[in-house]
Formats: C-alpha cells, structure tokens, sequence
C-alpha cells in the first residue's frame, strides 16, 4: 500500500497491459523459465488458495479481488529484501506506518480494522499480517469496508459503477485509501462528467489498477492451482 496519491501519481499505464481487456502482452513474458514477478505473485496466490476463499465467504468479496492484491503486494521490492524477519524489525521501528506481509498493509490500517471486527483477532497485529493465511482475512476485510463506502457514497451522489469499474476502484482505494480515491480521483472533475466516466479515466492511467487486475486473468489460473511458469500458453 502506498504507492499512488491522488491524482499526481496516475499515469499511463505501460503499452501492452489493455486493462479493459485484462490481457498482458505476450511479448513481454520472459521466455525462460525463470518466473517474472507477476507469476511469482500468482504462485504466491496458488500456495493461499484455502485461505482466499475462507477470506473470501467471510467477507463476501470475490477471490479474484483478494488475489489480485496478494499477487502484486506479496511481491513488493520492500518485502523481498527484508522477508518476514525484516519487516518484524520495521513494524517496530516504524509503528502504524509501516506496511508488511503479503498484503503489504500499514499496522495502523490492520490495527483499526481489528478494533472495529472480532473476526480478526488473533494473535498480535503484526503476528497476523506476518501470518499469509491470517493476512488474507484482513486484505478481505479492507476491501469490504472500502466497496460498501463507495457504494454508499455513489448512492448518495445518484451514480452507481458497472462490476468492472467497482472492482478496479476498490483495488486503487485499498493502495490509496477511500478518501484519496473518493476526495483526490473520483471527485475531480477534470477527469470526466459523470462517476462512470472518471473511473474509466482513473483506470485507464493508473498503474496500480494495471499491475492487479490487468492480469485478472492470470489470477484467475492461480485461482484454480494452474502453475503461470509451466502453464504461460494458457495466461498469455
């Protein structure tokens, strides 16, 4: 969490990632068999299937969403480097800010969401979101609180989005938060006329919404165990 900001850090996404379309350019595989980093977050994805959709029952959100997170997150630049060890270390150096585990979400974040729903108390917070299975309930959990503000709020304003646009808007709100994605994109105006038209503007430039569900379909197959190295012709 925490790489985009409002609209300063929507951008045209790389040629090649056809968002509307969930495709990824064949040509940008890498034709040996060493993974890329997408396919390393998909085989992350296949390891936690059991707890996606106990995630996933719990929280009514969709697989594919929760999957979407775990394949991009679980390999940020951050937690390869420092592994579970390291991001312990940062968490207690950095308190609320920091953001770790597979879902890459800040303590503070996770702190407030388990004060607020029994269902994620476990062990300690940091304990929890260390713990991929148990990260997976939070990651669910966040994506719920954002969809039911944002539908909320869109009722309030008349408008309502197409499943698609909802999906990508949740996935950029669980990176930026809801008040950036409500305050900072969807309500600037410059972006389109209706709601619609500037989550179709948000989606088409941000990068965020490129690198999770513009390989949709490749968490798709991770979903159901397809391993994305030994299995690229049926992804790409």
């Amino acid at each position: 969490m925490g790489y985009e900001a409002g609209r300063s850090a929507l951008s045209p996404a790389p040629t090649g990632d056809a968002i509307g379309a969930h495709a990824v350019d064949a040509s940008e595989v890498r034709a040996s068999s060493v993974p890329t980093r997408e396919e390393s977050g998909a085989r992350e994805v296949i390891e936690l299937r059991s707890a996606i959709r106990a995630a996933s029952a719990q929280y009514g959100i969709p697989e594919t969403w929760i999957g979407c997170i775990i394949m991009h997150e679980s390999q940020s630049t951050e937690r390869q480097i420092l592994g579970d060890i390291g991001e312990r270390a940062q968490a207690n150096i950095q308190g609320s800010s920091a953001s770790i585990g597979v879902g890459q979400m800040q303590v503070g974040v996770a702190e407030r969401l388990r004060n607020a729903d029994p269902r994620l108390r476990g062990g300690s917070t940091i304990d929890d979101l260390l713990n991929a299975d148990r990260a997976a309930l939070y990651i669910a959990a966040y994506l719920a609180e954002i969809l039911r503000k944002m539908r909320l709020w869109l009722t309030r304003m008349g408008e309502a989005l197409e499943p698609d646009l909802e999906r990508d808007m949740v996935l950029l709100g669980y990176n930026i938060g809801f008040e950036a994605l409500r305050d900072r994109n969807l309500s600037d105006a410059s972006f389109g006329v209706t709601y619609a038209d500037r989550a179709r503007t948000i989606r088409s430039r941000s990068q965020y919404i490129a690198h999770t569900s513009g390989h949709l379909q490749l968490v798709v197959r991770a979903l159901q165990g397809i391993d994305p190295v030994r299995h690229r012709d049926d992804w790409t």
